[in-house]
């Protein structure tokens, strides 16, 4: 497998995209540092990057450990939908009490 085949696939499975390209830019350092060195040691350019890939493991299993330990613990999205269901029960139950207070403060009565 070729480096940059490596690092899309690497890439596809780091779900945080604030973090993505940090992770890939560090694996990438990784493989060059390797290939460099296999390089010293007599292989060739091609052989060196496939040897470097092939030590780094599965792209899909790497990016699967990363993900698990750079996901997102606060979600500002998800934070926002909670915070607006749980006032829609609070908006009903304020409601429902001024009606049963007075049911003509919110209904127009025509005469």
């Amino acid at each position: 497998m070729k480096e940059r085949e490596y690092l899309k696939e690497l890439g596809k499975k780091i779900t945080d995209s604030s973090v993505r390209k940090e992770i890939v830019n560090e694996y990438e350092a990784h493989i060059e540092d390797c290939k460099a060195a296999l390089m010293e040691s007599g292989m060739t350019e091609v052989e060196a990057e496939e040897e470097a890939v092939r030590q780094m493991g599965d792209p899909q299993e790497a990016g699967e450990a990363m993900d698990k330990i750079y996901h997102k613990v606060f979600d500002s999205n998800m934070f926002l939908w909670m915070l607006a269901l749980g006032c829609v029960p609070i908006v009903c139950v304020c409601i429902s009490y001024l009606i049963a207070r007075d049911p003509n403060a919110f209904f127009m009565v025509v005469e």
